[in-house]
Formats: structure tokens, sequence, C-alpha cells
């Protein structure tokens, strides 16, 4: 998503207006062509406000101009000439970013349980089905557990419950984690809707490039996970860049994004992508790396933080 300053370069081969999923599908698309400069603007900013995230926040998404551009409809003769508060989001994901925290408002509202380990199919059911955004299952299980989560998408874990598939899904004690760092571009972005190169329609097609890399991703997770448990950050860290590896082997990547990985790995961090976005996460093993880290990829355009993540039990 660019900042109102990146506006003025006349350089971008496309300008799309709107951050919503329609958007960031379409902007994913474009940048498919690692050729292609892509402008993104939205009006609102991130998902991340507690409003977005806590149940009771519905209420204050509605009707307000942070988030919600709060529209009207035209007067409907069946409700004798009334008109209907429409609301549209106005943030990054548009209307879709609510829908989690809809699903948790409805929830306690109306006093009705949802297994946890459905909440995530539900979510994406929405944005498949209503919304036609080609989406998987990884962020929404993210967002609905929160804090550190293993998942295993194999088909021998794969169960129904309320006919929502779902899969094996195990929490983990933040504390496990090494020091990591998260480290995002000030100019650029890429949507995180969907995967890269159109990752989905190249496995469903069963290239076997994108089959056995999505194969060795998933053993790459299983690993860490055993890593995690007996607290080995150094095989971690190997385990991060191999499975960036992976991933660059099988997509065409953005240089940008490529010169972050390589200025982390120089400093002595592991480096990875979080996600499809654009930003790429790692561990690193003390003070003097993250300030090397801090500095080498100032120099390349982008900012480094440290997440804190906590427990959600």
């Amino acid at each position: 998503m660019a900042r109102p300053e990146d506006v003025v370069n006349p350089g971008y081969d496309y300008i799309i207006v709107g951050a919503g999923s329609a958007g960031c599908v379409l902007a994913n698309r474009l940048t498919e062509d690692a050729g292609a400069t892509v402008l993104l603007l939205e009006a609102g900013g991130g998902d991340s406000h507690p409003y977005i995230q806590i149940p009771l926040g519905l209420g204050k998404l509605q009707q307000n101009k942070m988030f919600d551009w709060g529209y009207m409809t035209e007067p409907d003769a069946e409700l004798g000439g009334r008109k209907v508060y429409w609301p549209r989001g106005k943030t990054l994901g548009g209307s879709s970013a609510i829908i989690t925290a809809t699903l948790r408002c409805l929830m306690e509202f109306y006093d009705v349980e949802v297994p946890l380990v459905v909440q995530p199919s539900l979510v994406l059911s929405v944005e498949r089905d209503e919304l036609r955004v080609a989406a998987g299952l990884q962020d929404r299980v993210a967002q609905a557990y929160e804090g550190l989560v293993y998942m295993d998408f194999s088909a021998e874990h794969e169960r129904q419950l309320h006919k929502l598939r779902y899969y094996q899904y195990e929490p983990l004690d933040p504390a496990l984690l090494p020091p990591l760092y998260l480290a995002h571009h000030h100019g650029f972005s890429e949507p995180t809707e969907v995967f890269h190169n159109d990752a989905q329609e190249r496995f469903r097609r069963g290239d076997a490039d994108v089959v056995n890399g999505m194969r060795r991703v998933a053993d790459l997770a299983a690993s860490a996970r055993r890593v995690l448990l007996d607290r080995d950050a150094s095989r971690l860290a190997r385990l991060v860049d191999e499975n960036f590896d992976v991933r660059r082997s099988i997509f065409t990547l953005p240089g940008w994004q490529v010169q972050m990985i390589d200025a982390a790995r120089a400093c002595g961090a592991s480096a990875n992508f979080a996600g499809s976005g654009g930003a790429i996460v790692g561990t690193y093993d003390d003070e003097r790396t993250f300030e090397r880290l801090h500095l080498a990829l100032a120099a390349v355009g982008s900012r480094v933080i440290r997440p804190q993540i906590v427990d959600q039990s």
C-alpha cells in the first residue's frame, strides 16, 4: 500500500484505487510480472486496530469514518421509501477485513459457540464464496488462533465439522521462540490475499515445481515444530532460510524483496517472507546482530521492528 509521497512517481505501469479484496487480488495478479510497477492506493489504514480485532469493536466500526465509508442505499419502495445503511470497509482488505471481527461479535451477542477449529474455514467460506476472493486457510487460522500455531494441512488430518473442513492446528508456547525481527519496505508492499504467481492454480494443474515445493515447505514446517520444541535456535534459522530458498526456486520474486532477504542474511540473521505481503521475518542471535539488521535494511529502504508474540490462552 503506497504512502502519499509515492503517488508523485510518474513511473508506475498500473495504478489501482482501493485496496479492498478485488483491488488486492488485481494488484497481486499484475505483480506476477516482476518487471511491472504497481501503485495500490487505499484511503483507509491497516487492519490491526483493536476495533477490528475484538468482538465488541464491530459497533465502533459501523459509520466510523476511519473504517467505514458509511454509504446509504437509494430509497426502497418496499421499505416505505426509507434508505438503508450500507457499510463498506475503508481499510486494507476492505470489507473482508471485518469478517473475523463480525463473526466474533455475532458469536458473543447471540451466545453461539462456533468451534475454534472451524472458525477459519467459516471465515474463508465468506471470502471465497461471497466475495469471490481466491484465498487460503493459513491466514485465517492465524487470525482465529492468534499467537504461535503450527498447521498441518495434509490429507490424513482433514476432518469435517458442521460441513466445514478443518485440519491439524496446534497452538505452541511463544516462549519457545528465539529472538525474532520483522522488516517491511517503506515504499513497496504486495497484497496478501493470494499466493504469488497464481500458485494455487499452478498447484491444481499439477505443476511439478509447485507441488514438490509445497511438499518440501510442509516438511520444513514439521521440522521447525520439532526444533522449536527442542529449543534449537540455530537449526530453526537454517530451516527459515531453506523455506525461502524453496520459494525462490518456484516463483519469480521482485528484486527489492530478494534484496531485503540478502541484506538480512549478510548480517548473520535468517530471513523468509512473512506471508506474501513483501515483509520479511527471521531470527537473530544477539543485540549486536539486531543493530546490524537495523542499519543494513534501512539502507535498502526498510524498517525493522521486534514483534511481541504473547500466549493468547
